[in-house]
């Protein structure tokens, strides 16, 4: 009796060592996995240096990318290419795509109005040099990796499915699947945030714009499954924004409204269990929270508001807070935030805004500009 239980003892003890070594590698990935993003982030945001937000738009095409392979994975003809090791890379490799404006003129990259003829040639060739910068790189390291990859992304993503972009003027199943989806992503992105030289398009105006050229600029498999990601991000709502919530300057409105939007895709990925979309929709919460912050000190500072100091302090509990939230996530291989964080997050933002803020909406005006 004895021995058998010292048998049983020692398989339990066998299976805990396995499960916990097994652990131990599980995050021990994970961990390199955001040190690869962290780094290609960098690498990214160097490329747009000039752009504050630039950082934002390279998490936010990452991710997007990922919902869409998602979709493709689990329909449609691409889901014996689709794999977990294709996303995984994609999912990296997708923050590269504007990695060649980094050899671009600022004075091109920064201009307000419509290109030159000239100008638009030059604006052009950041493909080639972004993938020819990738595929010089990528070359260093043993199988090239996400490098190689995102030399794919980059030196394509301007493609169209009906020939007619560029640099190579690729056509239909020649454009490689990366850049195909990267490609949609990168556009919807793109015509749904403020540019230096466009305002910011509505979703719905956006969306028309992607399904009238499914076929021409875009794989129509593609587009369905982005049409699919999309419904996923909107499948649950936590929290609503409503005019009351308005500080009077639609700059700020604007950030509310994103980060309404992040706390409610947070929730869907938390009632799906994904792991992956939670952790990076929370990278984008965490970056949008500081860039957002910071412009709102910003306004406040220039209109003399005299509580500004207590708000700043207010900005820093909330940022220390989302900042322990993520550490505690990264520390586990949990796939969900819980009912308790979510309820936390939606009722600070809730509060905040219309308790915290309100307080400098007198002192604002509608002339008042991010400068």
């Amino acid at each position: 009796m004895m021995a058998a239980e010292g048998r049983t003892a020692r398989r339990f003890r066998a299976r805990r060592v396995r499960g916990g070594e097994a652990f131990h590698v599980g995050v021990a990935e994970m961990r390199l996995r955001r040190i690869h993003k962290a780094s290609v982030v960098a690498l990214a945001t160097l490329a747009e240096h000039k752009d504050p937000s630039a950082g934002q738009h390279i998490l936010r095409v990452s991710r997007l990318t990922d919902e869409i392979a998602r979709a493709l994975q689990h329909s449609g003809p691409y889901t014996a290419q689709v794999t977990d090791a294709f996303r995984e890379r994609l999912r990296v490799a997708a923050m590269l795509h504007d990695v060649g404006k980094i050899t671009i003129p600022d004075s091109i990259l920064q201009k307000p109005g419509r290109f030159t003829p000239d100008e638009r040639a030059v604006m052009e060739r950041h493909s080639s040099n972004g993938r020819a910068i990738l595929e010089r790189t990528a070359r260093l390291s043993e199988d090239g990796g996400y490098l190689a990859l995102g030399a794919e992304v980059a030196g394509c993503h301007h493609e169209k499915f009906d020939g007619s972009g560029y640099p190579a003027g690729l056509k239909g199943r020649d454009i490689p699947l990366s850049a195909r989806i990267v490609a949609v992503a990168d556009v919807f992105d793109a015509l749904t945030h403020r540019r230096v030289y466009k305002d910011a398009w509505s979703v719905g105006a956006a969306l028309d714009y992607i399904h009238e050229r499914a076929g021409r600029d875009f794989d129509p498999d593609v587009v369905a499954a982005f049409d699919t990601a999309l419904t996923a991000r909107a499948a649950v709502t936590i929290i609503r924004w409503d005019d009351g919530m308005s500080v009077g300057v639609e700059d700020l409105d604007n950030d509310h409204r994103v980060l309404i939007d992040l706390i409610n895709q947070l929730a869907a990925a938390d009632a799906r269990h994904d792991r992956i979309i939670l952790e990076a929709v929370f990278d984008e919460l965490l970056d949008y929270t500081v860039f957002h912050f910071e412009k709102e000190e910003g306004y406040m500072a220039r209109a003399g508001y005299p509580a500004l100091d207590g708000h700043r302090k207010l900005h820093a509990a909330l940022t220390a807070e989302v900042v322990a939230i993520r550490r505690r996530l990264l520390r586990t291989d949990q796939d969900t935030l819980g009912d308790d964080v979510l309820a936390f997050l939606s009722r600070w933002l809730q509060d905040h805004i219309l308790c915290s803020d309100a307080g400098y909406r007198p002192y604002l005006n509608g002339n008042m500009t991010t400068e």
